[in-house]
C-alpha cells in the first residue's frame, strides 16, 4: 500500500475539509492549498470533485491540460489602452475603447499587451471554483510551468480565479505503463498529494 492511499469516500472527506479551509485562507490573504490525486483511470478522481462542487454550490470546471495549448489556459493576447475620467484611470481592451470614449473617458495614449480571460472562467466569477486540471502529468513541460504559476498564485498574468477557489490535479500513476512526466521536487512541495485506490464495495453501493 502506498502512503496517503485513500478511497473515493475518504478523498471526498479530505476535500470537505480542504475546500472550506481554502476559503478561510483566501479571506486572510494566505495562499490556498492545491490537492493532487493520483490514481488509475476510472477510479472516479474527477467525479469526487464534481459531486462536492454541487454540494457546496461552487462552480466546477474540468480542463484536460494534456489536450490544450497554453493560450487556452491563460487566455488570448489583447491590446489594452489607458483611459481617464475625472480622477479615475483604467485599462480597457481595444474592442471597448470606442464605447468608453463615447461615455466621456479620455485616452491617455498609453497601450499594453494583456490577456483576455479564458472562455472557461467567463460567467463564473461570482463564487469560488473547484478547478480540476485533469491528466496533469501528461501535459507538456510548457503547460506544466503555466499550471505551476496558476497553482501557486491562483492567477495568471492578467486574470485571477475567484477568491476561495481550490485547484485539484488528477494524475495517472508514474509507476505503471502510462506515458507521463515525472514531477520534480519543486512541483511536489507545492501541493498535497494523495493516491486514490479502487474500492469495489463503494462502487457496488
Amino acid at each position: 500500500m502506498k502512503a496517503n492511499e485513500l478511497n473515493s469516500l475518504q478523498i471526498k472527506e479530505l476535500l470537505k475539509y480542504l475546500v472550506p479551509n481554502n476559503v478561510r485562507l483566501a479571506s486572510e490573504g494566505k495562499p490556498p492549498v492545491a490537492l493532487e490525486i493520483e490514481g488509475m483511470p476510472g477510479t472516479a478522481k474527477t467525479s469526487v470533485v464534481k459531486q462536492l462542487g454541487e454540494e457546496l454550490d461552487f462552480h466546477y470546471v474540468r480542463i484536460n491540460v494534456s489536450e490544450i495549448e497554453v493560450c487556452d489556459l491563460i487566455g488570448l493576447p489583447i491590446y489594452e489602452y489607458k483611459i481617464r475620467k475625472g480622477k479615475e484611470d483604467t485599462w480597457v481592451s481595444d474592442k471597448l475603447l470606442a464605447h468608453f470614449i463615447g461615455a466621456g473617458y479620455t485616452s491617455l495614449g498609453e497601450a499594453r499587451t494583456s490577456y483576455a480571460k479564458p472562455s472557461w472562467i467567463h460567467g463564473k466569477e461570482d463564487k469560488p471554483i473547484l478547478l480540476v486540471l485533469d491528466d496533469y502529468n501528461r501535459c507538456t513541460p510548457m503547460m506544466s510551468n503555466a499550471c505551476m504559476t496558476l497553482i501557486d498564485e491562483q492567477k495568471y498574468i492578467s486574470w485571477s480565479l475567484p477568491l476561495g477557489s481550490t485547484i485539484v490535479l488528477t494524475c495517472n500513476p508514474s509507476d505503471q505503463d502510462f506515458m507521463v512526466q515525472q514531477e520534480d521536487s519543486a512541483q511536489a512541495t507545492r501541493r498535497l498529494k494523495v493516491h486514490m485506490k479502487a474500492d469495489v464495495n463503494i462502487w457496488a453501493n
